[in-house]
Order: C-alpha cells, then sequence, then structure tokens
C-alpha cells in the first residue's frame, strides 16, 4: 500500500490517480487493501505511455480478492475490480463526451466483431457525474452448487474527453467449490462501497487556480 495513504474513517482507504484533464479519486474497503494480491496502483497516467499507445487502454488500479474456504472447502470465490482509461477507436466518428454518445458508442464497439454483447444499459449519477453502466449478472441465475464458475460483472463508462473514457470494471465470480453463499454478500458490499466513493474532477485551469487563490 503506498504510503501516502492514510484511512479517513476505519472503513475506507483513499486512493487517488493523477490524470490528464482530471483527478480520478476513490476508496477500497480496508479489508482489500489489507490483502491485497500485489495490487496495481499507478498515482498518475498520462495519453503518451508506451502500453496505452499500443494497446489503447491503460489500467490504473486492479486487483482481485480471493474468498478462501476453509481448507476442505477452497475458493468460495474472488471479488475483482479494474480502473481502465480507454482510446476511443478511430472507426466511429460519434462525440464520446456526452452520455448518450458514449453509451451508442460501447453497444457499437462491444458488437463491432458480430458479437451479442447481452449487457443491461443504463446511464446513472455518481458523486454528481453522468456514467454508463452495463451489467450482466449470472451468478443469479446460476444454482450455488452447480458445477462450473458464474459471474457478475458492473461496468462503468465517464467520458474524460473525445478520444478517451474511464471504464470501471467491478466482477464478483462464484468457483461454486460449495453451497456457501454468504462471502457473495461481502462482496456486494465492497462494490457498492467502492462504487459511491469513485469522483472525476475536472482539473482547474491555471485561470480558475489563480481566481480562487484569492
Amino acid at each position: 500500500v503506498h504510503q501516502s495513504l492514510m484511512a479517513t474513517d476505519n472503513e475506507m482507504i483513499p486512493y487517488s490517480v493523477d490524470l490528464p484533464q482530471h483527478n480520478l479519486r476513490f476508496k477500497l474497503p480496508k479489508e482489500i487493501v489489507a490483502r491485497l494480491s500485489g495490487a496495481q496502483i499507478h498515482y498518475e497516467f498520462n495519453t503518451k505511455n508506451p502500453l496505452y499507445i499500443k494497446n489503447g487502454f491503460y489500467s490504473v488500479a486492479e486487483d482481485i480478492f480471493f474468498f478462501n474456504g476453509p481448507i476442505w472447502t477452497g475458493l468460495y470465490g474472488d471479488f475483482r475490480f479494474d480502473f481502465m482509461i480507454v482510446k476511443k477507436l478511430s472507426d466511429l466518428h460519434g462525440d464520446i463526451l456526452t452520455i448518450n454518445g458514449l453509451s451508442e458508442y460501447l453497444r457499437w464497439w462491444l458488437s463491432k466483431d458480430g458479437q451479442q454483447y447481452n449487457f443491461n444499459f443504463e446511464n446513472i449519477s455518481i458523486s454528481g457525474s453522468p456514467w454508463v453502466r452495463r451489467w450482466k449478472d449470472m451468478l443469479n441465475q446460476r444454482d450455488g452448487g452447480a458445477s462450473g464458475e458464474a459471474e457478475d460483472n458492473e461496468i462503468l463508462s465517464c467520458p474524460l474527453d473525445e478520444n478517451m473514457f474511464l471504464q470501471v470494471a467491478f466482477q464478483i465470480r462464484d468457483s461454486h467449490t460449495t453451497r456457501s453463499l454468504k462471502w457473495r454478500e461481502q462482496a456486494y458490499l465492497f462494490r457498492e462501497a467502492s462504487k459511491a466513493t469513485i469522483v472525476v474532477e475536472p482539473k482547474k485551469t491555471e485561470v480558475e487556480s489563480k481566481t480562487s487563490g484569492h
């Protein structure tokens, strides 16, 4: 955990990422921070990042939290989060600065290879900022004792400028090694608590900074 991080209360640990035109702030539950499996938290990002240029996306914060049962049970499941900067593809000449434009772009982006994305979509507000929320819940459509894995995916997208957007993905994955589903309640609490703290704040211009200083 970064040495400068201090808990503002007994439950959540704050993080901050410096983006080109915005400040991204969010908090993670202390249980996650205490047991992060080698978290990759990057405290600043710019568009000249080689991986962003090469791949068209870059994760500024991501990790997996494992819910382990007794030794005879094994892994119950896991909770994953990923805060990612995504570059807009040039194929579609749309305006992703508006929330409806970003929603339209995401639908095109997810189906451009002829695949059915099967996500539900809605526009929401988090900390006063508009977001596109898409989700696909396969956990509650499966019996807890079924074989194989099931997932609950929730992905939030927020425009940053005309060429890129922030994507925050939360995934709860069930290994189905047991019929115990109590851990899921904790996973959902982790997701909702983290989601509620996300703030994307435009940086002040030099003129605004000077004005506010008087």
